[in-house]
């Protein structure tokens, strides 16, 4: 019983790291190059707005799909917090969920219920996000990136599960070419 015992204790730890090093990929992968391409829609200084959300427990942005079969160029894409689990047999708990709508050159409100959608991390207890601005000397972690005007240079991404706390996961943000074609490497 405690070989059963152990074998369950380290199945478990693996699927964890698993899943930090599945998620921190991907988020790495895809916030990590943005797109600075402006709203076709006002902002109410009567100015286009780069696509870029960056709130406390969410973050939204124009970004490139990691190339795979059938998949690859310019997306919109959503990290936060979603509850899940009212299925049978399943208790329900929250989850980050990453959520992904191809681009199509136009701009607006999005509507993230018809995203596709991944569980990148399972029974998540907190979750936060944080934005370095370089402007200000010395550069500041905001909670909220308010800028319409500019993009922050990193992110940070908090991760606590029932399990294990993540390492602070800090990704800069490398803006892509306004011209690049979708899929260039």
């Amino acid at each position: 019983r405690g070989m059963g015992q152990t074998q369950a204790r380290v199945d478990q730890r693996l699927a964890t790291m698993d899943e930090f090093w599945v998620g921190t990929g991907f988020i790495r992968a895809t916030l990590g190059r943005v797109s600075a391409r402006r709203s076709e829609v006002l902002g109410a200084d009567g100015k286009p707005s780069i696509q870029f959300e960056g709130l406390p427990q969410s973050i939204a942005w124009l970004g490139v799909m990691p190339a795979r079969e059938g998949a690859g160029g310019r997306y919109f894409f959503r990290l936060a917090l979603e509850p899940v689990g009212d299925l049978p047999g399943l208790r329900s708990r929250t989850v980050l969920m990453a959520r992904f709508l191809p681009f199509s050159g136009r701009s607006g409100a999005l509507n993230w219920s018809q995203a596709d959608s991944r569980i990148l991390v399972n029974d998540v207890q907190q979750f936060s996000v944080e934005y370095e601005d370089r402007s200000e000397v010395p550069s500041v972690w905001k909670a909220t990136w308010d800028s319409k005007d500019r993009m922050p240079d990193a992110v940070r991404i908090g991760v606590i599960t029932s399990s294990v706390e993540w390492p602070p996961v800090s990704v800069p943000l490398r803006l892509m070419p306004q011209g690049a074609s979708a899929g260039s490497g």
